[in-house]
């Protein structure tokens, strides 16, 4: 159980945490305490940052609440050897493509980190899939949930930390991702 004071207390600097593709994340990195999302938000036990599954979990109760139905979370933390791990395996799905090394590492750049440059492993991330949905795709703006979370997330300290603009593609370096959202 989440202690909701969380969403009202005041914030510890060090929460404010920046992870990208300019600023890493130690290996050792530890995001504080963590939290097991149920099932009831979650496709399988997914861990996320405490503070971050409080904001979390009192979003998806209000979007419930609202009628929107349609989305759970399908990826929160990672750590360093997970990131690691998916971004090999991604690298190496380009190469199958024939793709070298290098450009497939490139490709692959453009939508997963490398590992140690992943918000994921802050432990403040979390992707939302359709709740028929077993890939993450540009198929999630037309749930209802993607809606609902356009106009509310940053109601519970979220942002969608992957936006479709052109000019924000140059900023994140990342593709749009509508399923991906931050706790800020």
């Amino acid at each position: 159980t989440v202690n909701e004071d969380i969403l009202t207390t005041e914030m510890d600097p060090t929460y404010l945490y920046l992870a990208n593709k300019q600023h890493p994340v130690s290996e050792n990195y530890n995001p504080g305490t963590m939290v097991t999302l149920s099932t009831d938000y979650a496709r399988r036990a997914i861990q996320i940052e405490e503070r971050t599954a409080a904001a979390l979990m009192a979003m998806m109760d209000e979007m419930r609440a609202d009628g929107v139905n349609d989305a759970k979370v399908t990826s929160g933390y990672r750590t360093f050897d997970y990131q690691n791990s998916l971004f090999e395996k991604y690298v190496n799905e380009e190469m199958a493509k024939g793709y070298s090394r290098q450009e497939a590492e490139s490709i692959a750049a453009t939508y997963s980190a490398y590992p140690g440059y992943s918000e994921h492993q802050t432990g403040f991330v979390v992707d939302f899939i359709g709740n028929n949905d077993m890939v993450l795709d540009e198929s999630f703006e037309n749930t209802a949930a993607f809606g609902w979370l356009a106009a509310n997330c940053w109601r519970f300290g979220f942002i969608l930390r992957y936006p479709k603009s052109a000019d924000k593609v140059a900023i994140t370096g990342y593709n749009y991702e509508p399923w991906h959202y931050r706790f800020v």
